[in-house]
């Protein structure tokens, strides 16, 4: 279900996320260009019976523990995407968060630390898993380990 508008006009108060599609079975955390991606693959997971909940981050800090918490308890498992490294930005906040507070299954998605090869930027986020089917099957994945 959709809950917010993702455009260029929506509301922008740093260290709050936007909840951008409701779910209670995984939410999808997103920064940056790659939200519409997120989005995708939760509509992808939604015909297939998965409720996904979407927060955009803005900014990753200051992070909004609160929304991220609720996330947690509330649906057991996240997955986190962007555009840049794992390690150190997104993914690497939430998990630090989510180990201190309510320790569940978490993916990262973007690209690791390593040097990436070349190519366009959609090819690159294509190539790790940074897609809507990519998301989705993460998703799936960390649903599997929560039965």
């Amino acid at each position: 279900m959709k809950v917010a508008d993702f455009t260029p006009d929506a509301p922008f108060e740093a260290g709050k996320a936007l909840r951008l599609h409701d779910g209670g079975d995984v939410t999808i955390i997103s920064t940056g260009i790659v939200t519409p991606r997120a989005l995708a693959a939760a509509e992808n997971l939604t015909a297939d019976g998965i409720s996904a909940r979407v927060l955009h981050m803005p900014c990753v800090k200051p992070l909004d523990t609160e929304a991220i918490a609720t996330a947690a308890q509330e649906t057991g498992a996240i997955v986190t995407v962007e555009e840049g490294t794992t390690v150190g930005a997104l993914g690497g906040a939430v998990c630090e968060l989510v180990t201190e507070i309510s320790p569940i299954p978490v993916r990262r998605l973007g690209v690791p630390d390593e040097f990436p090869p070349t190519g366009s930027e959609t090819w690159i986020l294509d190539h790790y898993g940074v897609s809507a089917a990519g998301i989705s099957c993460a998703a799936r994945a960390l649903l599997e380990l929560t039965k």
